[in-house]
């Protein structure tokens, strides 16, 4: 079969606007920022590409602790969707946290740019633990996910999970 040059570039311009289509935007992680909700602070770790999110509130003892959520690069070599990433986090301690497991899946939620998972998560190294309220969202359409799973309160893990949904290039 002949082929004209006309098609053959209309075919190389449609494979690559599919390929494009597929891939998430390349983002500066550095200037990639959710907004926060009064009391949490960020900290960009160069080394790491990482950002690190506390927020201190009363823990049992009325000692204040810390609540933590993370926003990085999303790896390459886990799973996109969100069963198949839900089912890592419930049966490789190696997986994301290591010596963590989530203890219970509670929600599996598709959204418009990616999926949230929310759950329980302990860790396998202290008896006493009983987990705590964890998450995972994935920004498809930013190439980045945020994860937290030191929270001392179903409230405060969900100001995370709103933050991380305010992610903007």
């Amino acid at each position: 079969m002949k082929r004209t040059l006309g098609a053959v570039l209309c075919f190389s311009l449609a494979a690559s606007f599919a390929l494009a289509k597929d891939k998430p935007k390349k983002v500066d992680l550095a200037k990639l920022k959710p907004s926060i909700a009064e009391g949490w602070s960020g900290e960009f770790n160069t080394a790491l590409q990482s950002w690190t999110f506390e927020k201190y509130t009363p823990g049992p003892d009325e000692m204040n602790v810390p609540n933590r959520f993370y926003l990085d690069v999303f790896p390459g070599d886990r799973p996109k969707d969100v069963e198949g990433y839900a089912k890592k986090l419930q049966k490789d301690k190696t997986f994301q946290d290591f010596g963590s497991l989530f203890i219970s899946v509670a929600e599996k939620t598709k959204l418009p740019s990616g999926w949230l998972i929310t759950g329980v998560q302990k860790y396998l190294d202290d008896a006493e633990d009983k987990g705590q309220p964890a998450f995972v969202l994935y920004r498809e359409d930013l190439g980045v996910y945020c994860r937290g799973s030191v929270f001392m309160s179903e409230a405060v893990r969900a100001e995370a999970i709103e933050a991380c949904k305010t992610l903007t290039p």
